[in-house]
């Protein structure tokens, strides 16, 4: 199947985007599913902030510099200003 010039569509392309269309879920944002989430993430936060407070004040202070440090890393990266 030939659309135009060179942009030809095979049916094995076509099928690839039928299965995409079919695999959408038509609940995805759905109040359970919603609440669900949050509260797995908010459990999550819990036990690694509980993990956290139980380290020693000298590992405490290394991951806070540690965090810090790729946090400006990534700020650096991003507002660098590129000769291209």
């Amino acid at each position: 199947m030939s659309l135009s010039g060179d942009a030809v569509i095979e049916e094995s392309d076509m099928d690839f985007a039928n299965l995409e269309v079919e695999a959408r879920d038509d609940q995805a944002f759905s109040s359970g599913r919603i609440l669900t989430v949050a509260i797995g993430g908010a459990l999550l936060s819990l036990g690694i902030y509980y993990i956290y407070q139980q380290l020693e004040p000298e590992k405490r202070a290394h991951l806070k510099r540690q965090a810090s440090g790729m946090i400006q890393e990534q700020i650096h990266s991003l507002t660098e200003v590129r000769d291209d």
